[in-house]
């Protein structure tokens, strides 16, 4: 979505910035503009750091179910539904 959002951005500047007639070298002076380089750079930057989390999260996610399994309490896991498994990890995560 964020980067269908960039590349509408790009294409809309490279319409605006280049005329009809001549596009030839106009596509290189685009993207060696330091603007469009910003929002390139913060936007793939955005959605690393929304992957990682999104990762991470995860990663926690499973290895709590694995230790609860492997302890042996399947009966401590709630029913598989979003609102059961999200207060299930608030309880398990909080101090």
């Amino acid at each position: 979505m964020i980067f269908l959002f960039v590349l509408k951005i790009l294409i809309n500047y490279m319409y605006k910035s280049s005329t009809l007639h001549s596009t030839s070298g106009k596509l290189s002076k685009v993207l060696t503009d330091p603007f469009i380089l910003f929002v390139v750079i913060v936007a793939m930057s955005g959605i690393i750091i929304l992957t990682s989390t999104f990762l991470i999260i995860m990663i926690g996610i499973i290895e709590l179910v694995a230790q609860y399994l492997q302890e042996g309490y399947p009966s401590k896991l709630p029913p598989v539904s979003s609102p059961s498994v999200i207060m299930f990890l608030a309880e398990e995560l909080s101090p």
